[in-house]
């Protein structure tokens, strides 16, 4: 959870750029948003 939050700091919340950044798809990191009941 904390990785994912850093990441969208750094990408200053763009979904699409948080996932190439993590290496995951877009799909991917929406699943985990919902998972660890991250809002944007």
């Amino acid at each position: 959870k904390i990785v994912i939050m850093k990441a969208l700091e750094k990408t200053g919340y763009k979904k699409a750029e948080t996932a190439q950044l993590l290496n995951i798809t877009r799909q991917s990191l929406d699943r985990r948003l919902e998972k660890y009941e991250i809002n944007i």
